[in-house]
């Protein structure tokens, strides 16, 4: 995983070719990356370790019912 991220990032880097291009680049589409995978890939996460907790309860014979 960390090998294909450094890829990522080394191949990101060759794209432009003039310092105009990286400001572009620094400045509106790398901003949007980050934040979609800082906030997006976060909830993701949560909700699949959510999902395997409650897995793992169910396994354990341990269920939360829900009492009203």
């Amino acid at each position: 995983m960390d090998f294909y991220f450094a890829l990522f990032i080394f191949g990101t880097a060759l794209i432009p070719k003039n310092m105009q291009e990286i400001s572009f680049l620094e400045n509106t589409v790398y901003r949007y990356i980050i934040l979609i995978l800082v906030f997006v890939l976060s909830i993701i996460i949560l909700i699949l370790a959510n999902i395997k907790y409650l897995r793992s309860q169910k396994m354990k014979g341990i269920v939360n019912e829900k009492r009203i």
